[in-house]
């Protein structure tokens, strides 16, 4: 049986990472020191979420 090659194939947790540090610098831009506590919230509350359900397709 032929193996198939797996190098194409990113990490499981490859999206998730990126997801991440993407939500740090926001978190420590100018613009977010800017805004109140509600709209903090609100940005880790969806940028957060996309961390927890990231496919490895959004990331491409």
């Amino acid at each position: 049986m032929e193996r198939y090659g797996t190098n194409d194939v990113p990490a499981p947790s490859a999206c998730s990472i990126q997801a991440a540090k993407s939500l740090a610098v926001r978190l420590s831009a100018p613009e977010t020191a800017q805004l109140d506590h509600a709209a903090v919230e609100r940005l880790i509350e969806t940028d957060g979420r996309d961390i927890l359900c990231c496919r490895p397709a959004r990331c491409m």
